[in-house]
């Protein structure tokens, strides 16, 4: 997408998690990200934009339309499941399911759509199915401008 004012749905961080280091010497990492944190559908009423990271956490699902479009930011990542591991927590899978069709595909590109960039890979990161994710489904989708399309 070329600009916020573009009608889009766009995703950014509204959540952290800090990793605590055990050597004082050595600062904390914080890791910002947008949250799925239950059913979700994102229809093809208008783009959708990633920012940065969105993580579909344990036990929440995202179901994306057929003809929807998905942009996503440079270094940008789509994740099934958490990549963390909290200890009290009994990890419950996530789940995507990408429905779109032969005439109807989902497409994931860059949110890069000048002329230069046209078919440039490496723009943004991956879709990650992490082993906290199950029963994935990724059907009728393109996925452009990707360094790796799905792991």
């Amino acid at each position: 997408m070329v600009a916020w004012g573009q009608d889009a749905n766009f995703y950014y961080s509204n959540a952290y998690v800090v990793f605590v280091n055990d050597d004082p010497a050595i600062e904390n990492d914080t890791l910002y990200y947008f949250s799925i944190s239950e059913p979700t559908i994102w229809n093809n009423e208008k783009p959708h934009v990633i920012y940065g990271l969105v993580v579909i956490e344990n036990g929440a699902s995202l179901e994306i339309m057929e003809g929807t479009e998905v942009y996503l930011h440079h270094n940008s990542n789509l994740v099934v499941g958490e990549l963390w591991y909290r200890p009290n927590d009994v990890p419950i899978k996530s789940s995507i399911k990408v429905l779109g069709n032969n005439t109807n595909r989902v497409l994931f590109t860059s949110d890069r759509l000048d002329e230069y960039y046209r078919d440039i890979p490496g723009q943004w990161g991956r879709i990650w199915l992490t082993a906290n994710s199950s029963e994935n489904l990724i059907q009728g989708a393109t996925i452009k401008m990707a360094p790796l399309a799905y792991m």
